[in-house]
């Protein structure tokens, strides 16, 4: 096991072969000031020590007091503080800026800080559902755990107090921590606290999940890197091995604090070193302990590797330049909106580039074509429905009759039949098992069901099983998370009550879920985790689909679009592209979210193209696998080739880019 477990307080400890790997990458000399705020067990910290920092100069910042003792035992020359590296009385006693701020922040979701701050521990478990990933979270840890809020305040105050920032640097970070997403984990502020401490010239290096910088909400750390840093170093964990408990793909990151912020953030074509590694190099002593390059073995031969400045490709490592602009993706509509507050009046364009593996696959005489994005096409992305109570909201079809539909009960809930009527019983796309191997899903396929209750309904009036069901549970606690809580005390499910108002709404039971959204009665979709390559889906119109999918509806109704566009997402220039953007968990999957979608570099669409495109996606929506299917796709890559390069005859670049795919593809199962 590469890292040392999970650590209290949202955080995975990072270990001593994950911090020696990492410091490895920064510049480092004994005059140097380093830093952890969020120091854990102090794993960083020695990883410094071991490369030559003075014990003197480095400092660790700890909120946890047991991990703050075992920091301090393990370097008893150094200074360990106990301490919320969120609050600004931390930071008025320890000087700064600093030479190296190294940091595994946590990882934190909202909602589970929305449960601290109500008390409420089961505030991001639903019925039926695996217990979340950050539920280490809510454990008790004999520490207060910050509350988003109170982390915003403090880093606010923090930079507002940092007489080390120049005018614009402060005035940059102070207005990234109004505007960022109420749904930020910790890690947002987290980012954006180191960001402010490291001094000009000096470095930020950090641990992230890859699939962290990938949601929305991460825009705000993805600006102030463009803004304030040059990324030197990305180190990639190809086969999700460091930290095998948090089962995610994990990336160093290693920056260097530029001396004056960068004017345009649209000017983000410098490149950094990608260095992605293999599992098969985890020895005991090392990540890398089993890499051999130019003579060289182990840290020296990584080492020597991470100095090349050509590409670089093996079994187990490989080693491509990578720009700035690639790694964070190109500028959305909506981050365009946010950026508008950051700085006022810059005219933040929404910009479109192709990845530079994708270009480079292409082989491209240099023409620059015409792009968008899936906006551009009239598609709006977005996430499946949550129910927060699956167990309950979903059920089985069993029969049906005219206005009666016949749906079994989840075993979890006492299993049996209950009668309810059609209008409440809205077919449902749950998972991939629903899913027939083509490419249209029809609701006469689907056994599920959604219950979809309005406030019009009475349950008097309601056949006597189903009356019953909805009286049972009302009373009734289930187990969620190894506890019995009762379903309308469930956090997802008691936003769902509402007293009757002496306006126009009418009460509301914990059984009745919110309106459907356009996201959740989508046109088409696509599986969030992919064992293969992602697979898009026509959806017939009325059919709920899941969460488990990530969602795309059009601006409006047109099925000659919802075709085109079943027929460009399931090009090999879709999947090549989502293989490099989309994250790789523990096993190999590829989880694919609206994010990724939103940010897809497209050819733009012209009459022509979309003709056509819609042409051929009506005739894949009528195919099941096989050779017909294959070969309607094997016309849309030429389409879509032939539109990005305006080439006659693109054979050569598509079978560039089909080798890039099965590249990526035999990566990440590894």
């Amino acid at each position: 096991m590469a890292g040392s477990g999970k650590k209290r307080l949202g955080q995975y400890n990072s270990g001593p072969l994950v911090a020696n790997l990492l410091i490895s990458l920064c510049p480092l000399s004994p005059s140097d000031q380093v830093i952890d705020p969020m120091a854990g067990l102090g794993d960083m910290l020695q990883a410094a020590l071991r490369a030559g920092a003075d014990p003197d100069k480095v400092l660790g910042v700890e909120i946890d007091p047991k991990s703050a003792s075992q920091a301090q035992s393990s370097l008893p020359n150094s200074r360990i503080k106990t301490a919320d590296a969120f609050r600004p009385s931390t930071w008025r006693d320890l000087g700064g800026p600093w030479d190296l701020v190294v940091t595994n922040p946590p990882y934190v979701r909202y909602q589970s800080l929305g449960a601290k701050e109500s008390g409420d521990q089961t505030a991001f478990q639903s019925l039926g559902a695996k217990e979340s990933e950050n539920q280490a979270a809510s454990q008790s840890t004999g520490a207060q755990a910050t509350t988003s809020q109170a982390a915003r305040q403090g880093v606010a105050e923090i930079i507002q107090e940092a007489r080390h920032l120049a005018c614009e640097d402060g005035i940059i970070l102070s207005r990234l921590i109004e505007a960022y997403s109420g749904l930020a984990d910790l890690a947002v502020p987290s980012w954006l606290l180191c960001s402010a401490l490291v001094r000009k010239g000096g470095t930020l290096a950090m641990v992230v999940p890859e699939s962290w910088l990938a949601r929305d909400y991460a825009w705000a750390v993805k600006y102030a890197l463009i803004k304030l840093f040059d990324i030197q170093y990305v180190v990639e964990d190809s086969g999700a091995a460091w930290f095998p408990e948090a089962e995610v793909k994990t990336n160093l990151v290693v920056a260097r604090r530029m001396e004056a912020c960068r004017e345009r953030i649209h000017d983000r074509s410098d490149l950094y070193k990608l260095i992605r590694l293999s599992p098969k190099l985890i020895g005991p002593k090392s990540l890398v302990e089993n890499l051999s390059f130019r003579g060289l073995a182990g840290m020296d031969a990584f080492k020597r590797l991470a100095g090349e400045t050509e590409p670089v490709f093996d079994e187990s490592f490989e080693l491509t330049q990578a720009r700035m602009g690639d790694l964070f993706g190109s500028i959305t509509p909506k981050i365009s909106r946010f950026l508008s507050k950051v700085e006022p009046g810059r005219g933040h364009a929404v910009s479109v580039a192709i990845p530079l593996e994708l270009s480079a696959a292409l082989k491209s005489p240099g023409k620059n074509p015409a792009l968008g994005r899936l906006d551009d096409w009239g598609v709006k992305v977005g996430q499946g429905l949550r129910t927060g109570a699956n167990s309950f909201f979903y059920a089985e079809l069993s029969g049906e009759s005219a206005d009666t539909a016949y749906l079994s009960v989840s075993k979890g809930l006492g299993g049996g039949v209950i009668e309810v009527p059609k209008s409440v019983a809205i077919p449902a796309l749950r998972s991939q098992a629903d899913l027939d191997g083509g490419y249209h899903v029809a609701a006469e396929k689907l056994r599920q069901r959604l219950l979809m209750i309005d406030e019009e309904f009475r349950p008097d009036e309601a056949p006597t099983s189903f009356a019953d069901h909805l009286k049972r549970f009302e009373t009734q606690p289930v187990e969620v998370g190894g506890k019995m809580v009762l379903l309308k005390n469930l956090t997802a499910v008691r936003t769902n009550i509402r007293p009757k108002t002496r306006g126009q709404a009418a009460k509301r039971e914990w059984y009745m879920l919110p309106s459907l959204a356009a996201r959740h009665l989508p046109r088409l979709c696509l599986p969030r985790v992919n064992h293969h390559s992602p697979r898009c889906y026509l959806i017939a119109p009325g059919i709920v689909v899941d969460s488990n999918f990530s969602t795309l509806w059009l601006k409006r109704k047109d099925d000659p679009l919802a075709y085109a566009v079943l027929a460009l997402m399931n090009s090999t220039w879709i999947q090549a592209s989502l293989e490099l953007s989309g994250a790789v968990m523990g096993g190999g999957a590829l989880k694919v979210e609206a994010a990724h979608l939103a940010a897809l570099a497209l050819p733009a669409p012209s009459p022509e193209l979309l003709n056509r495109l819609a042409a051929l996606g009506r005739d894949l929506a009528a195919k099941a696998e096989g050779l017909e299917a294959d070969g309607l796709l094997r016309d849309v890559d030429r389409l879509i080739a032939r539109a990005l390069l305006g080439a006659s005859e693109p054979s050569d670049a598509l079978a560039s880019l089909r080798e890039l795919l099965k590249q990526k593809l035999l990566s990440r199962r590894r």
